[in-house]
């Protein structure tokens, strides 16, 4: 298994940019494994992303919809980035 760090994050950034980490045994799966953890993590409470989501999963309109297709698109550019691979240690400075 491999880390795979894709830092400045597009779709996570809030006040600074945010940092994606993964670990895997390949680069495909890296990408794979985030881009479907985050439907899930997109929904939980602590997310950023929660408000856009009902408590059964559902997005509360239409708006929420689009902002939330637009996150994917972001994603999907952030993983399309050379990631940085197999560092043993990550560490990744606290911000607002």
């Amino acid at each position: 298994m491999k880390t795979f760090h894709w830092p400045l994050s597009e779709t996570l950034k809030n006040y600074q940019c945010g940092d994606i980490i993964v670990i895997a045994d390949s680069i495909e799966l890296a990408r794979e494994y985030a881009l479907e953890d985050f439907a899930t993590w997109a929904r939980l409470e602590d997310s950023r992303f929660a408000y856009w989501f009902k408590a059964d999963g559902s997005f509360f309109d239409d708006y929420d919809a689009e902002q939330y297709a637009k996150a994917l698109k972001t994603l999907a550019a952030d993983l399309a980035k050379d990631p940085i691979i197999g560092r043993r240690s990550i560490f990744i400075n606290g911000g607002e």
